[in-house]
């Protein structure tokens, strides 16, 4: 399989130079080749996670050529969904899908069926430089190119969800204060047994039927409860709620709120809550900062903040802004 240059070079990376040089000695030219290129990457770049595993043919042949091309590189490359299309010099000219191609008659032109506008990314790039943009493609792979534009890799679509997967683990550990050992794949139930006063709180938002689960498989309401818990652990001189309850339903919200106020009371933080949620604004903290295009239009605190109702927000913001409020979710959460 052509899966194992990558699985190789990614196990020879962690042995010491000299085997290392041993064992490569003793491979052919082409999986030597192919190691070398795929370990000459630092962990963090995207070419490190790039695979040789891709169908490739040159531009300007036939479709019947392309298929020919296709069955013989497919007894050793298993990833076919997308074929890749290089000039010349190996510069990546486009991508077919290889529907289009099955179906195409021998006359079309292989230029009529090529996505010529396809996304890429460069070998070279940072993975948390560009992991944002990879995660809006929908493509089922993604060419890996290097500084002159040419094929060098792909990108699978399992390689780009263990991506994805990893940025995500990474942030939730780092809101957590979680150390090196304790990742998310701890058993929720030594994970949270550390932070017992909050348990009880915990087991609100359903974590009681759950507790073997690991952390990375919570419910959104779920993993925001727990990362709120560990991201106070080490008491920060401000806690940032960035919108921290917007995408969960508004029984949740609910919850996640009520933990909120009780962590930020007990351990007497100072915490700044962004919200789009007037209502919420009004109930939650003891002053309320209203901005419009960057500016600062309304700040209020104590009994006059106590005494607020979403009503008097709308006029005060018509008042100093001189127009109407036309957000439409701050409209559709004023209740």
């Amino acid at each position: 399989s052509r899966q194992e240059p990558s699985a190789a070079a990614a196990y020879l990376q962690r042995m010491e130079k000299p085997k290392r040089a041993m064992l490569l000695e003793l491979m052919d030219d082409e999986t030597r080749r192919e190691i070398t290129l795929l370990s000459s990457f630092d962990e963090d770049e995207i070419g490190s996670r790039m695979t040789t595993n891709y169908i490739s043919i040159h531009a300007g042949i036939s479709v019947r050529q392309a298929m020919r091309e296709l069955v013989e590189q497919a007894a050793e490359n298993d990833n076919v969904s997308t074929i890749y299309v290089v000039d010349g010099d190996g510069t990546l000219a486009g991508a077919i899908d290889l529907k289009d191609l099955i179906i195409a008659r021998e006359t079309t032109q292989l230029e009529a069926i090529t996505m010529t506008s396809y996304p890429y990314v460069y070998a070279s790039e940072q993975i948390e430089d560009c992991i944002e943009r990879i995660k809006d493609y929908s493509e089922d792979s993604i060419p890996v190119l290097d500084a002159e534009n040419k094929l060098r890799g792909v990108l699978t679509s399992q390689e780009i969800t263990q991506l994805v997967d990893d940025e995500l683990g990474e942030d939730y550990a780092k809101l957590a204060g979680l150390s090196a050992e304790e990742d998310l794949q701890e058993p929720l139930k030594k994970s949270i047994g550390k932070r017992l006063p909050w348990l009880v709180i915990l087991l609100g938002l359903g974590l009681e039927t759950r507790m073997s689960q690991p952390v990375g498989l919570l419910s959104g309401g779920q993993r925001q409860a727990l990362t709120l818990l560990m991201a106070t652990l080490k008491k920060p001189d401000i806690l940032l709620l960035d919108e921290h309850t917007a995408a969960l339903d508004p029984k949740t919200a609910a919850k996640v709120l009520e933990l909120s106020d009780k962590i930020i009371a007990e351990n007497h933080l100072t915490a700044m809550m962004v919200t789009h949620n007037m209502a919420d604004a009004i109930k939650h903290g003891n002053r309320l900062i209203m901005m419009n295009d960057g500016r600062i239009i309304y700040d209020v605190k104590g009994e006059e903040k106590k005494n607020l109702t979403v009503d008097d927000l709308l006029r005060k913001f018509e008042e100093v802004s001189g127009s109407k409020l036309n957000n439409d979710r701050m409209l559709l959460a004023k209740d």
